[in-house]
Parts: structure tokens; sequence; C-alpha cells
């Protein structure tokens, strides 16, 4: 059954006006997130190539070859069952963000792991590891962290991988227009984003209403309980 912010502010205590006038509110930050997604994936990888990042990556990429990087990709090619090229196409993309922005291929590696760990194929993987990096980069949040985000909001929403870059732009506007950190909203996501896709919510409506309960003040795990008991009591009463 889907819902939306309106009937899910049915599920709250009458008394409790502001925590419902603040869930209308998230229609109007929907719209906004909406209009505004410009593809920022793009923009990112292209402003840090301008502004000469390829220097940078280039040295820690030369420092994370090693044994660490080579080991880490033999753990990719063990969960994900690629082939020899297979293989060596991902060695070569976590070798090419590692020169060519600011994280090592040995981090790049690290987020192919953990896309290895949801069963993502080699193709996949490829693609969504862009839009990883990118969020790590542009919200300063850890490389294998933003992948397990990614990748664990795209499987709670039943989204394709070819959605990673939707759900990247949607995390980094909200962080960018909000109190609601990159942080707080991983740890949101853990308790908010099952029952909200069980009542058949979207990534854009959950994500409005965490930055609503961030602008008030409430860290991420709270944010997280709090709508999901919200949730729960509206799947309940249906």
């Amino acid at each position: 059954m889907a819902v939306n912010a309106g009937q899910v502010a049915v599920g709250l205590s009458l008394d409790d006006r502001e925590f419902t006038i603040g869930l209308q509110r998230a229609r109007q930050n929907l719209d906004k997130l909406g209009s505004s997604a410009m593809g920022l994936a793009t923009i990112l990888t292209g402003a840090f190539t301008t502004m000469g990042f390829k220097i940078r990556g280039f040295t820690n990429n030369i420092m994370a070859v090693g044994g660490a990087f080579e080991g880490a990709m033999t753990r990719v090619a063990a969960v994900s069952g690629a082939s020899s090229e297979g293989l060596a196409l991902l060695t070569a993309k976590a070798r090419e963000l590692g020169a060519t922005l600011p994280i090592s291929a040995y981090e790049a590696a690290g987020a192919l792991g953990v896309l290895a760990s949801m069963g993502y194929d080699t193709q996949k993987m490829l693609s969504t590891v862009v839009d990883v990096v990118n969020l790590a980069i542009g919200q300063g949040y850890g490389v294998t962290e933003s992948a397990a985000l990614v990748s664990s909001t795209l499987a709670n929403f039943n989204l394709k991988a070819e959605d990673a870059a939707r759900i990247v732009d949607v995390f980094t506007l909200a962080s960018n227009r909000s109190a609601l950190s990159v942080q707080k909203l991983s740890a949101a996501m853990i308790y908010a984003a099952p029952p909200a896709a069980a009542l058949g919510m979207s990534v854009e409506e959950v994500t409005a209403m965490m930055t609503l309960l961030a602008d008030a003040g409430l860290p991420g795990e709270m944010i997280g309980t709090t709508l999901r008991n919200v949730f729960t009591k509206v799947a309940s009463s249906a």
C-alpha cells in the first residue's frame, strides 16, 4: 500500500501539531529535491579533475597498489565470483579512481568489496562505484560506508543499480540544504527504510522527512526510530 506524507501524518498524535506541520513541509522539500537534481555525480567528477586532483590521486594510487590493494581486489573476486576478465576491469576501475580523484585505489577496492557482498556483478559494480565515490568525496564520508549506504538503500527500496546516481543526488541535496548529514542519514535509514519501503514510500519522501527532524536537532538514530514508529503505526492502522 503506497502512502504519502499527508497519510503518514495521520499516524501521529493529534496534539503533536508542530510535527504534523513539519510533515506537510516535507512535501515542499520533495518538490525542491525533485526539481533540483542535476546530475551531481557528473558535476563532481568534472570539478575534481579540473581542480587538479589528478596529481594527488596519482600519489595515492602509487602508495596503494601494493599488497593491501591486491589483497582487497582478491577478496572482491572471491566474493563476487568475477571472471579473470571481470577482475581486470574492476582492478583498472579502482586504479583509475585512485588516480583521478582524492581517494586511494585501496579505498576504491574497499567500496567494490561492499558492492560485491551485496550481490553486484561486475557491470553493476563498475557503474555504481563511481556514484558511491562521488558521495564519499562530496560529503566527506567514508568510501566503504558510502558504498554500504547506497547499496542498502537501493536494496531496501527495491531499486536498480542504475538508480545509484539518483540516490546520491537526493542524499547530497538533502545534506547540503539541511542539518541532515550523511552520517545522520545513514544511521536513520537503518531503522526507517524497511517500514517506509513496505508502505510504498520513495527515497525522496523519506529523506525529506528526515531533513525536518534533523533541523529540529534530532540525532540520526532517533530520526530513524521516530520515523519507524510512525510508519509502523500507519501500517498497523491500515
